[in-house]
């Protein structure tokens, strides 16, 4: 828990890896953390995986 909230790291799924989500009641956060990358880059990776997380509202 961090901050009372539900997180875990490296989050794999049928559409790749997310490098850390963090669950609340309402929503989910996906972070992308990129050393050598762009922000687009991490971004396009979050829009992959968030379907794995549709269930709840993606930020």
């Amino acid at each position: 828990m961090l901050l009372g909230q539900y997180t875990r790291a490296e989050v794999h799924s049928s559409k790749g890896r997310a490098d850390c989500v963090v669950e609340t009641d309402d929503y989910v956060y996906i972070f992308e953390f990129k050393r050598d990358k762009t922000a687009d880059e991490a971004l396009k990776q979050i829009e992959e995986l968030y379907t794995f997380f549709i269930t709840k509202k993606i930020v």
